[in-house]
């Protein structure tokens, strides 16, 4: 076996099993995918501090963490969404930050805190309203968080392989040469294909939330991942870190579902 290829493979199976460590209660659920987060967030410090910019990182971490800790509890009804404004209220001291450091570089400084807190923490902390199932009381429930992510990897294995079988037009060359719109319409067909084959296997996800499902990861997945590329080309990555091995950063495996979930979570909310 190719060195590179045991490598991947056994990096792969590792973070499988954090992941899957993490749907065990709401408890480990909270640890392992507050710490997904909190590693993506150091990774976008990294494209910051690339730049020459210099972003509040303790106000990036903390206020990352409380908006990931506040969901988790308004999603199972132990508190009340108004409280989330104390998250909202805590970004304006940014401002206030800033002034007394004095930087020479202030609106990029403030720019990439907080969108480091549009971006990753936000949408990641709405995983909560997936995961804590609102007809149930708020009960922990990991079946449509796993099955979420079982269509965005079905997406990126299709989009992978026909990419690379039948891929020639560019989808947006400028940001990412290698994604086709032949490896969009694979990943979007083998999407279709595993959302439904597992709404005629199990009775709690509908073929309604098949279609929506596939719908919403292949459209907003796809955009996830173009953005990404977007903002690692900006600063001349690869990958957004180095933590799995073979693999790249937590930001390159998150990516699809960053712009996914708040249209998971809406459509939730209003079926």
């Amino acid at each position: 076996m190719n060195k590179d290829l045991g490598v991947r493979i056994v990096s792969a199976i590792v973070f499988l099993i954090v992941f899957l460590l993490g749907l065990v209660n709401r408890w480990f659920f909270l640890a392992v995918f507050s710490t997904f987060m909190f590693v993506m967030l150091e990774e976008f410090i990294g494209f910051a501090n690339l730049k020459g910019y210099r972003p509040l990182n303790s106000a990036i971490y903390l206020l990352g963490l409380l908006t990931f800790v506040l969901i988790f509890f308004i999603a199972q009804d132990y508190a009340k969404i108004s409280v989330i404004l104390v998250a909202v209220g805590a970004v304006f001291l940014v401002f206030v930050s800033e002034l007394f450091r004095q930087s020479d570089t202030p609106i990029e400084n403030i720019g990439f805190t907080v969108l480091s807190l549009i971006y990753i923490s936000l949408p990641f902390s709405l995983m909560n309203f997936i995961v804590f199932n609102p007809q149930k009381g708020g009960a922990f429930d990991y079946k449509l968080i796993l099955v979420f992510f079982l269509i965005i990897w079905s997406t990126d294995i299709g989009a992978y392989f026909s990419g690379n079988l039948f891929g020639k037009h560019p989808l947006f060359k400028k940001f990412s040469p290698k994604k086709t719109i032949e490896g969009f319409l694979g990943g979007t067909l083998l999407a279709f294909v595993v959302a439904f084959a597992i709404a005629f296997v199990f009775k709690f996800f509908s073929f309604n939330n098949a279609f929506w499902f596939a719908s919403i990861v292949t459209v907003f997945g796809t955009i996830g991942d173009l953005v990404e590329s977007m903002f690692k080309r900006s600063v001349g990555l690869k990958d957004s870190g180095k933590i799995m091995p073979g693999h790249g950063g937590l930001l390159d495996r998150f990516d699809s579902s960053l712009l996914s979930i708040p249209f998971i979570v809406l459509y939730l909310y209003i079926q």
